[in-house]
């Protein structure tokens, strides 16, 4: 896994932008919390470095992998992914169908259920009845 680093991103919605220069280094394996309040710009700088919308300025990397005008698809090949906010759930589906569909390997799938304790234990639950925090 490598890290991701984002070099004096600047973001533009509408009128002008509403990021300017961000930068930071998110080191493999650790968990980081982007935190604000609403308006600040969270899920602007998110969907930038996702490629959901473009960046009008600065670089992502993944590692020395520059990935600013790569695809969504490309970064998530990659191993960045971007989840919306919401219960982007197969309801009718049970949680490790879900994953399943998501995954795309076996080890992929036992390495989520590792990370996610509560996961394994519902595995067999249809994922409609998981909570939001799950």
């Amino acid at each position: 896994m490598n890290a991701l680093r984002v070099a004096g991103l600047t973001v533009s919605r509408g009128a002008g932008p509403v990021i300017r220069d961000v930068g930071f280094e998110l080191a493999p394996g650790r968990i980081t919390a982007l935190v604000g309040p609403n308006g600040a710009g969270k899920t602007s700088l998110l969907e930038a470095v996702s490629g959901v919308i473009p960046a009008a300025r600065g670089s992502v990397h993944i590692g020395h992998t520059e990935i600013t005008k790569h695809s969504r698809v490309a970064r998530a090949r990659l191993g960045l992914a971007h989840i919306e906010q919401g219960r982007a759930v197969f309801g009718g589906l049970t949680v490790l169908e879900n994953l399943r569909l998501t995954a795309r390997t076996r080890a992929r799938v036992d390495e989520v259920l590792e990370l996610f304790p509560e996961l394994e234990k519902r595995r067999d639950s249809p994922a409609a009845l998981l909570s939001g925090g799950e």
